[in-house]
Formats: structure tokens, C-alpha cells, sequence
């Protein structure tokens, strides 16, 4: 089974991707399985869909031509079923812009050049930012590690920008260094965001966290 996540454009939930898992497909078209009811699309309607192919993350238009609940040949309780028709080409998707998760709420820390406890503002799937007090300079490349689980990851980002904050302190944008090294850093990433997307889902959704 292959995950993917949808997005609608004609959606306020414009930074929210709504994770599903392939079930079936052939050429341009597939059936997706979502866990959750109330989908923030109709029948007819366009959606933007997320995946993984290889290395990298990619972005393509689909429209969807069914969706409904129903129960599957192996399966005994009704899910939420989407089939959606892939439109033009699929175009990459690994980007700091397209797609963040604010971290604030959840009080997460990473620690930067050996500073613990350095605030963990957002996450994405290449990059992050935090805020500090210490002075980096844009372009200076710094080594990060990120916990999640019981695992501790650690590599190089590179500053990308910095915003003055009240109080003295800074928030920087930080994006995965392109080096052998940094491999380990973006599987975190990727741990990170889905996690915390999937918990923020729920929180939405009225259900328990981590549950």
C-alpha cells in the first residue's frame, strides 16, 4: 500500500494535507482509503495529491470521480473511499514553502551547534525554523538534531533567513544541507511532519491525541 496526502485548493485548510493509503490503481487512476469522514472535498471536485517517488516528494492535480463509504472485499468495517483521476504532470514538491507544520503548541526543542533546548517553531519536510537568541548568519551552515520517538538525528541545515523577534531573539529558516550527512536529518523530518500533521488532525477531529 502507498501513502498519499490530498489537499483542496478550493479549501481553508490550505496547509493541511489529509493523509490516505492506495489501494488499487491502474495507469492515471486510483482508489484511495482515508480514515476520516468529513473529507473538505465533494465529487467533481479538484484536489492537489502529495507523494513519495523514490527520494524525492511530488505534487500533482487530480479530480475526483467517486468517493463514499463502503466496505471492501477483506475488510469489516466501512471506510472512507475516494477515486481519483490523475491530471497532468506531477511536478516536485519538496519545497519550504509548500508545506510546514507549526510546532509551537506541542513545545518541541532541537538542540543547534550544541545549544539544548533552542525553541522548534515548524517543520518540514526539508527544513525548519527555531528560535533563539544566538546569531547565525544567512548562508552559515549549522548541525542540528532533532528527537523524535527515542531516536536523536543529527546533520547539517544551512540558515536560510532570519527575523528579529521581541525580547532579543531571532526566528530562522533553516533548510537540509545537500550532503551525505543530512540523509538521516531529512528521514526525521519526514517522521516529524507527518506525526505532528496526524496529531493536529485529530485535535481538529475531537479525538484523542495519539490515539
Amino acid at each position: 500500500e502507498t501513502e498519499v496526502f490530498f489537499r483542496s485548493p478550493a479549501s481553508d485548510e490550505q496547509r493541511i494535507l489529509i493523509p490516505g493509503v492506495v489501494v488499487a490503481g491502474e495507469a492515471d487512476c486510483c482508489v484511495v482509503r482515508f480514515d476520516r469522514a468529513d473529507l473538505p472535498f465533494e465529487k467533481d471536485a479538484g484536489v492537489l495529491v502529495y507523494y513519495h517517488k523514490g527520494n524525492a516528494f511530488f505534487q500533482q492535480a487530480g479530480h475526483v470521480f467517486e468517493l463514499g463509504e463502503r466496505v471492501l472485499e477483506g475488510e469489516d468495517a466501512p471506510a472512507m473511499y475516494v477515486t481519483v483521476e490523475m491530471m497532468g504532470d506531477a511536478v516536485s514538491a519538496d519545497s519550504r514553502q509548500c508545506y510546514r507544520v507549526s510546532t509551537l503548541l506541542d513545545e518541541l526543542t532541537c538542540s543547534v551547534d550544541g545549544m539544548a533546548g533552542v525553541t522548534l517553531a515548524d517543520v518540514s519536510f526539508t527544513g525548519v525554523s527555531v528560535i533563539t537568541e544566538a546569531t547565525y548568519q544567512a548562508g552559515q551552515t549549522v548541525s542540528i538534531t532533532l528527537s523524535h520517538g527515542d531516536q536523536a538525528y543529527t546533520g547539517p541545515m544551512v540558515v536560510n533567513n532570519r527575523k528579529e523577534l521581541p525580547g532579543g531573539m531571532n526566528r530562522y529558516g533553516l533548510y537540509c544541507a545537500d550532503a551525505a550527512d543530512s540523509k538521516q536529518l531529512r528521514h526525521a523530518l519526514h517522521l516529524m511532519t507527518m506525526s505532528l500533521q496526524r496529531e493536529q488532525l485529530r485535535r481538529q477531529s475531537g479525538a484523542p491525541v495519539g490515539g
